[in-house]
């Protein structure tokens, strides 16, 4: 699977994901989102739309912004 791609608007949680050639999509509503459950043994979220349960386990995390901090700590 490819990486996947949240995005979360004001009615709704939208997942996408490329599996091979075939692009994979999961929709939930705000409730089903503030319905969500951590689970701390598997740290992950455990949510329930409308085709069934999902767990989502976030492995890493990072943001892609134009800010290079090495050229802030040279201007120090």
């Amino acid at each position: 699977m490819q990486p996947i791609d949240f995005e979360l608007g004001k009615e709704k949680l939208l997942i996408t994901a490329m599996d091979g050639r075939a692009e994979k999509r999961w929709s939930f509503s705000l409730e089903q989102v503030q319905a969500a459950t951590f689970d701390d043994t598997l740290h992950s979220w455990t949510l329930t739309g409308d085709s069934g349960e999902h767990r989502l386990i976030c492995m890493s995390a990072f943001t892609g912004n134009n800010n290079d901090e090495d050229e802030a700590d040279d201007d120090a």
